[in-house]
């Protein structure tokens, strides 16, 4: 509920690609939140490190969101937190 922090920003940009094209590839969540122009809601200076610290689960990480297909590079959100973040879609849109 914090549409400013880094990972407000990204959970953000991921829900605008589901809606765009189903599904979401790390460069594609990398170049939304990497581009300042046309995504400006969503823009940080460093995507990967915050992208990282939302693929785990330990005391000072952010909270694991993520997880990534390694074959296809594919961002899915991790099963235990999805429907969580589900209810609370309507904030990140």
């Amino acid at each position: 509920m914090r549409p400013e922090q880094n990972n407000h920003k990204i959970i953000r940009a991921f829900f605008q690609l589901v809606r765009e094209q189903r599904n979401v590839y790390y460069n594609d969540l990398k170049a939304r939140c990497s581009n300042k122009e046309n995504y400006h809601l969503t823009y940080m200076e460093k995507f990967k490190p915050n992208f990282d610290q939302m693929k785990i689960d330990a005391i000072k990480s952010n909270g694991k969101v993520f997880q990534i297909n390694k074959g296809t590079e594919e961002v899915i959100l991790w099963d235990f937190i999805e429907p969580r973040l589900m209810e609370y879609k309507h904030y990140f849109e």
